[in-house]
């Protein structure tokens, strides 16, 4: 189902929401924070498909092999700076890889 809803961001479940959908929502989430809190360092927790919305919105060369990547490293923490609602760089920190046997 993830490569499905990556490769037609449009795809959804009946009653859920397709990745458009929870990219659309999160990105006004953010935009708002931003805004509110300009000038600031701020923290924010989310989840793996809120996230991977976020980071593909910004690059859309972040695909579900990416957001595969993040599941395998929970918790993950990543640093997006801005200027104003302008992503100008993304650093990744501390991740926990999980061992598959």
């Amino acid at each position: 189902m993830f490569r499905k809803r990556w490769a037609d961001h449009t795809f959804r479940e009946k009653g859920g929401e397709s990745i458009s959908m929870v990219q659309e929502r999160n990105i006004a989430a953010l935009s708002d924070i931003l805004r509110t809190n300009e000038g600031k360092n701020i923290v924010i927790g989310t989840h793996g498909t809120a996230l991977s919305s976020i980071l593909n919105y910004y690059d859309q060369e972040f695909s579900c092999g990416d957001f595969m990547r993040i599941l395998d490293r929970m918790p993950y923490i990543i640093e997006l700076d801005f200027d104003g609602t302008t992503l100008l760089r993304k650093t990744e920190h501390i991740h926990i890889e999980k061992k598959h046997d």
